[in-house]
């Protein structure tokens, strides 16, 4: 999905800006095209390449109507060095684009918070408003900025697109170009939103029947630190199961029932194969691996990295079915 960020500049604004510069014996036509919607100051700085795709976030500040928009009132943890970090306040939205209450009231960011970005080593720094201070200190928040390697983009639009889409401060691909113009204070840019479709189909659980339910509720949660729901039992079919959850992503189904079918025989049985648990790290497999080991678990393959490039051990859990430890 692509999502333009820029605004749309209409034959208006460009009649606006061309008897500006009539007027303005201080600035060229260059530079004021150059300053006419979604653009950057130059700060006699060059744009690397490099800024043309970053990671972009987004962060809502919209609840911050007037004064100054906060470190606190962003979740800074997420952000990383390279970003391409945006704020949506609404402005552009509310406002009338080309304004004088446009340009002259709105949300600043704050000092504290700008420091912040550029000491996290962010390369950009956008927003849906004039600038990201007032005029007062508009031209100074910019310098300092460039100082840093950090470009700031002005006259952000759709914001709240990405929002609706990924959610505040979440990641996408941030794509911008500018125009290539020499001696000009302010380089025009179209900034594209990437933002990677996923399907709506995810891996829920697994099942996996056991003789002996409370053993292998246990072994998952002493060793995994699996979460288990309360027990499901149905008297009439004697069907039981706990519902295991790893944080985030799928589950494990432990069922059991009376009458349980035997294990199909073989060394490699058709269906199931095995479970896939990642710990974090290498240091994390060799660990846990040796822990199991010392508890009387057998272990059917050793901490190694395999063919397709996983570093892994496989457990045997206490019904026999193979466990994979990975990173």
């Amino acid at each position: 999905m692509l999502i333009d960020l820029s605004v749309n500049v209409n034959r208006e604004m460009i009649q606006n800006m061309k008897s500006y510069a009539a007027k303005e014996e201080a600035f060229s036509v260059l530079d004021l095209f150059g300053h006419l919607g979604t653009h950057f100051d130059v700060q006699d700085k060059v744009f690397d390449l490099e800024n043309l795709r970053r990671k972009g976030r987004v962060f809502d500040v919209s609840a911050v109507t007037e004064g100054e928009i906060k470190a606190s009132n962003i979740d800074l943890t997420l952000v990383e060095a390279k970003d391409f970090v945006m704020f949506y306040t609404g402005t552009l939205q509310k406002k009338q684009y080309g304004s004088k209450e446009y340009f002259s009231s709105h949300p600043e960011l704050s000092w504290d918070l700008i420091t912040a970005l550029t000491e996290k080593g962010v390369s950009m720094i956008g927003i849906d408003a004039g600038g990201i201070r007032l005029p007062a200190t508009h031209s100074k928040a910019d310098y300092y900025c460039a100082d840093r390697n950090v470009f700031v983009v002005e006259n952000l639009d759709n914001l709240e697109k990405i929002l609706q889409t990924v959610g505040s401060g979440a990641p996408f691909t941030a794509e911008t170009y500018p125009l290539s113009f020499t001696g000009a204070t302010g380089l025009p840019c179209r900034v594209i939103a990437r933002i990677e479709e996923t399907s709506a189909i995810k891996m829920a659980h697994i099942a996996l029947y056991v003789k002996d339910l409370e053993a292998g509720k246990k072994f998952y949660e002493t060793y995994f630190q699996a979460q288990a729901s309360s027990k499901y039992h149905n008297p009439k079919t004697t069907f039981q199961s706990y519902f295991l959850t790893f944080g985030k992503g799928a589950g494990i189904e432990l069922c059991t029932r009376e009458n349980l079918s035997p294990r199909a025989s073989g060394e490699y049985p058709p269906g199931f194969a095995h479970i896939s648990l990642s710990v974090g790290d290498k240091n994390a497999v060799d660990a846990l691996t040796e822990r199991l080991r010392k508890d009387g678990y057998a272990i059917a393959s050793e901490p190694r990295t395999t063919g397709d490039g996983y570093y892994e051990s496989v457990v045997l859990d206490p019904e026999g079915n193979p466990v994979e430890i990975t990173v």
